[in-house]
């Protein structure tokens, strides 16, 4: 009997600290429709994704995921002519790409989900369920929408440029090095590419790219090399022309950031 008190004390007393340490994982988010607007074709287009940990500890991302969407994707014919296919109950994976942050948010701290739109798997409009996994299994889901507005040279054969990264954020340089920036494209027309002219905006950039015309559904790559100097933020501009024969967008810019520490 006494050991049955003393133990019946002892979890009482357990009782009283946990909830020290045992809380309900919460976080908010900022936007129940998530609505990117207008996208522009083919370009990936960045966004965030922001949320509140509202819980009284830590809460980490573990996994985000489309569920249910649907979309108007276009293909093509034979003759290279576009048709339009609404996907009533589905939605094509490759819409949306999730960067997750393994890095804990504090309890009351805001953070965000990096989403990578890709335009090129819709041809109108989308939207998405999107389902986000966090601490201790606990889901929550948002809707992600937009609008794409192809323009008319999509529609047209030729060679069309799509570049998989235009910016190169190189963040907080540590080390004075030299650095290097590489952007990836692809030849997504049905004819030849060719990169008629690639220049930067100073002379400190040490360019590559390919002289050789890109066949059709191939790929290449523009790779910038330089030793960072001066202080704090910068930015630098590379130009890139094309013979895609919509004027817009035979001429393209990419961007390389970064911040140097203060001297």
């Amino acid at each position: 009997m006494k050991k049955t008190i003393c133990y019946s004390f002892a979890f009482l007393i357990l009782l009283i600290n946990l909830p020290s340490k045992i809380y309900a994982q919460e976080i908010t988010l900022a936007k129940k429709v998530f609505n990117v607007g207008l996208v522009r074709w083919g370009k990936k287009g960045s966004y965030r994704l922001a949320y509140k940990n509202t819980s009284k500890g830590e809460v980490s991302m573990i996994s985000a995921a489309i569920i249910e969407g649907s979309s108007t994707t276009y293909k093509s014919d034979a003759k290279g002519n576009f048709i339009s296919v609404t996907q009533v109950n589905g939605i094509s994976p490759k819409l949306i790409y999730f960067n997750i942050s393994s890095e804990p948010i504090k309890s009351g701290d805001s953070g965000s989900l990096e989403m990578l739109i890709d335009p090129r798997e819709v041809r109108d409009s989308f939207s998405a369920a999107v389902e986000l996994m966090y601490s201790g299994g606990n889901k929550i889901r948002t809707v992600v929408k937009g609008l794409v507005k192809a323009p008319a040279w999509a529609d047209r054969k030729g060679a069309l440029i799509f570049m998989q990264n235009n910016f190169c954020d190189l963040d907080k340089i540590t080390v004075v090095e030299e650095k290097t920036c590489t952007f990836k494209f692809q030849n997504i027309g049905d004819e030849i590419l060719v990169l008629s002219d690639v220049q930067s905006s100073g002379d400190s950039l040490q360019l590559t790219w390919p002289k050789e015309p890109i066949q059709p559904g191939k790929s290449g790559e523009i790779t910038a090399k330089f030793t960072p100097v001066g202080k704090g933020a910068f930015r630098k501009y590379i130009t890139v022309k094309t013979n895609v024969r919509d004027k817009q967008a035979a001429t393209l810019t990419l961007v390389i950031k970064g911040k140097l520490p203060p001297k």
